[in-house]
Formats: structure tokens, sequence, C-alpha cells
């Protein structure tokens, strides 16, 4: 004996029965309550939907290596995927392992990521293939990335842009910590320290140095190409295959 509370109730009706709904109960047959022209109207809908729905593309960040408050990474930007979001507290080096001639790189914009005035904003880099860029800490603002067309050339972008970049940390440019971990550190480490120190602006040495600026939005700067081969031989030993 049943219920005819619960018989009216679609759980009721068994998991095993045909069903095209977009819920969570289980067992409603479309089948006994809706002709069956309309049933599969409604079903051949709903596959054209998802097959309409576009895919968001993401961005991949692998670590390399990691030593002494310097890391390497690499960054896979396939066309429009959305930007993986870091913030400045480190200094970085940018090296465009690949880009396409038809590709732009364009930074996030201010304000929420993926909102319209973020996209707006957004504003392009003049980055090449087979160079490095020097990107000082803007003391911890949100950066990030976006791989797209150019619309000034006609053929499509086919692939991914590739980066490296190489963060270092303040405490890392501090000698206190070279003096103590001089013996043991590897010689990669020691060479991309001194690069930065080199590099970086004598201010942006000191630690916290950043915030003296009131947080200035951070300026790209191109490497020379002496200092960029070593940041490409760098690279390329530690992504060597054994």
């Amino acid at each position: 004996m049943t219920d005819p509370f619960l018989n009216s109730m679609t759980f009721a009706l068994g998991a095993h029965q045909n069903r095209d709904c977009d819920c969570d109960e289980c067992g409603l047959d479309t089948g006994s309550m809706v002709p069956v022209s309309i049933a599969n109207a409604i079903r051949e809908h709903k596959r054209l939907k998802l097959m309409n729905v576009p895919v968001r593309r993401t961005q991949e960040r692998v670590l390399l290596t990691r030593e002494n408050g310097i890391s390497v990474w690499e960054l896979i930007m396939p066309l429009d995927a959305e930007p993986l979001i870091e913030f400045g507290y480190s200094h970085r080096i940018i090296f465009v392992k690949t880009l396409k001639k038809a590709s732009v790189i364009k930074t996030i914009g201010k304000g929420i990521v993926g909102s319209s005035d973020e996209e707006q904003n957004r504003q392009r880099v003049s980055w090449s293939e087979g160079k490095c860029y020097l990107i000082p800490t803007n003391g911890g603002k949100a950066l990030g990335w976006i791989h797209g067309q150019d619309p000034a050339f006609e053929e499509k972008v086919d692939g991914h842009a590739i980066l490296y970049y190489i963060k270092i940390t303040l405490d890392a440019l501090e000698d206190q910590n070279e003096k103590e971990e001089e013996n043991a550190t590897s010689e990669w480490v020691k060479k991309i320290r001194d690069i930065f120190r080199k590099v970086l602006p004598i201010e942006e040495n000191a630690k916290g140095s950043n915030v003296k600026k009131n947080e200035q939005d951070f300026a790209i700067s191109p490497l020379k190409d002496i200092d960029a081969s070593e940041i490409q031989k760098t690279v390329f030993s530690l992504t060597a295959k054994p």
C-alpha cells in the first residue's frame, strides 16, 4: 500500500526510468507526461545548447625549480585564456620563449579581473620572442597577462605563447642571506642574483623600497642582450632533459 502524496513526488518514480530534467531529483519519466515529439525536441534543444557553450580555456603555470628565494616558472598561455593572477611582492625577469608575430600580450587592467572595466583597461606590452624583460616589485598589486590576437594581422594565431619567468624575493637580495648560504648555493642561483642586482635600479635593491614610491605601477624594461643571454642559458639548462 502506497501513499498517494508520496507517489506524486518525482523522487518516487525510480531512477531506472527515462528522464531529461536538470534537477537533482531522479526518476521523472518525461515519456509518460509529455508527447514523444516534445520530449525529443527538448532533448535536442539541450544538446545544441551544450554544444554552443564556450569552453573557458585557462593558462598553465609550472614551477621548474626554487632555491634560496629564487624560483623559475613556465607559463603556458593559450589564445584568449583566462589569466592566472599573482601578486607583485617579488622582482621578476620575463623570458619570452614563444610568441607568434600575430600575437599580442596584454597586462590585466585595474578592477575585478574579468569585469568590463578591467578588460577595457588592459594594456598591451611590447614584448618580442626571445627577449627578456625586468618587472620590479609593485608592492603586492595583482599581476597577470593575456595572450590575444593582434588585430593588425590577418593570419590567425596558431599555438600558445610561452613565458619563463624568474622571481626573486626582497630578502634574497640582501647580503646577509648570501653570506649564510653561499657554500650551499647553486651556481645558477648566484648568477641570477647577480643579474637582478645589476639590472635593478639601486633604490629597488633595498627591501621594501617599492612601498616608498606610493605604490606606483611597475615599469617593464627590456634587458640588455648580454644579460638576456645569461637568463636564457640558465633557463635552458634548468629545462633540459637529462
